[in-house]
Formats: C-alpha cells, sequence, structure tokens
C-alpha cells in the first residue's frame, strides 16, 4: 500500500485480512485478498487486483480490475433526498435503484455510453452512501473482456462494507421506515 489515507482512516490487519476503517464517519471495508490499495491525500483510495497493470505515462488500466472509494466531507447533498424518492416510487431513474449495503439504502448508478466503450468499459457502477455529514462512493469500471470477473469482485467487496453511523434525534427521520416526502403538486 502507498501513499496516504484520507482523513481519518486507518488499516487494521485482521486473521480475515487488511480492514480499512473510519470510526469517524462509521464506515469499514475489507480489502479484497492480495489487492493493494493505495491512499490519496485528497479523498481518495484505489482497491486494484493482483493483476492490475496500468500505462506509465497516461496512468489508463490496460488490465485487472479497481474499486474507487471517495468521501466528500460535508457534502449532504441531496443525496438522502434522491434514495427516498425513488424509494416510494416518486422518480424512476432508468440507470438508478435503490440497494441495502449493512442494511442501509444506497443509490446505484450503472452508466453506460458511447465514451466509456470507446475505452473498453461495458459499464460504470457506482454506489453511493448518504450519511448527514459525509458521502461515501464506491466506484467500479465493468470492462468488457474481464466482466464477470471484476463484477464478482465488486460484489463481493460490497458485501465487505459495513456502515456503523449513528443518526442522532435529529437525523433519524432520514432512516424512519414510514417517512414519506410530500411531493409537491401545482
Amino acid at each position: 500500500n502507498l501513499g496516504v489515507l484520507p482523513k481519518g482512516f486507518i488499516e487494521k490487519e485482521t486473521p480475515e485480512g487488511v480492514i480499512l476503517e473510519n470510526k469517524e464517519i462509521g464506515v469499514s471495508f475489507k480489502v479484497p485478498k492480495n489487492w493493494e490499495f493505495i491512499g490519496y491525500l485528497d479523498n481518495f483510495i484505489d482497491l486494484k487486483s493482483p493483476d492490475y497493470k496500468s500505462d506509465n505515462k497516461s496512468f489508463k488500466r490496460i488490465r485487472g480490475c479497481l474499486i474507487r472509494v471517495s468521501v466528500f466531507h460535508r457534502s449532504y447533498s441531496n443525496l438522502i433526498d434522491e434514495v427516498n424518492r425513488i424509494k416510494n416510487g416518486f422518480i424512476h431513474p432508468e440507470n438508478k435503484e435503490i440497494i441495502k449495503i449493512s442494511g442501509y439504502d444506497t443509490l446505484k448508478t450503472t452508466e453506460q455510453n458511447k465514451r466509456l466503450l470507446e475505452e473498453g468499459i461495458k459499464e460504470s457502477i457506482i454506489i453511493e452512501i448518504p450519511l448527514p455529514e459525509t458521502r461515501i462512493k464506491f466506484l467500479t469500471y465493468i470492462f468488457q473482456e474481464e466482466e464477470e470477473k471484476c463484477t464478482e469482485a465488486f460484489n463481493k467487496f460490497l458485501e465487505t462494507v459495513s456502515i456503523d453511523y449513528i443518526f442522532d434525534e435529529a437525523e433519524t427521520w432520514s432512516k424512519r421506515e414510514d417517512f414519506i416526502i410530500e411531493e409537491n403538486i401545482g
């Protein structure tokens, strides 16, 4: 592992492997076995499969799988709103769905476009976890020639994500099952 992990992240060696944890924001995840991870000060961590290779000049991927973890502080944004609106059936975006991770509703966005295809990428998958003070994003690119391998690696990785955020009283509304946003009609 190289670089510097983003603020608040620590590396823990466990019998099950390396876990990256951030107690401040209440998230942890396991680095897939034999994968390397590189931290970038400005809130990114790249997890790279053992066979990952990129061009030294352009940093473009040549082969292997990559998962990028991003943390955006103080960007509550409208992500919780968007999650609730999709969940409650007010909006039906084609490329977005709500999936549960560690018991939390998260937004999964799957993108396919010409620009990605030109780079040999079938699709990009983004999972965003809305927390009141932070937005955590897991991104992977599914490359055509390694589609199965990288999809499986990403799904297995998501199973290791643990969210342990304690909502205070003022924040609990966003977790309530009965919470429904009244749509402004008119």
